[in-house]
């Protein structure tokens, strides 16, 4: 699990930087909303919303937030769909009036 965790993480990392390279930024703290698209409906959303904790930990890795505990992350909103063609999660900031 440590070694899985590891790679998932640094994985997340890269495309955070990227994104990050790409002008994507957070206004710490705030609540996120993650979009999760997976291939079909076979798997629970339980075990997808699981891989947050690889996002976050991603972004702390590559420096984008300091840390991943309460007083940065307020909260989440997690959504589910299904692209067969491009299976990926996007990440946005809730703002007060969402």
């Amino acid at each position: 699990a440590a070694k899985l965790k590891k790679r998932y993480t640094a994985l997340c990392s890269v495309y955070a930087r990227a994104s990050h390279n790409s002008g994507v930024e957070f206004n710490w703290p705030c609540k996120l909303k993650f979009t999760w698209y997976t291939k079909n409906n076979r798997k629970d959303a339980d075990n997808i919303a699981f891989a947050k904790k690889f996002v976050l930990d991603g972004f702390m890795k590559a420096g984008l937030l300091d840390n991943d505990n309460r007083k940065h992350i307020t909260g989440f909103q997690d959504e589910f769909a299904v692209d067969k063609r491009n299976p990926r999660v996007e990440i946005d900031e809730i703002t007060e009036d969402e």
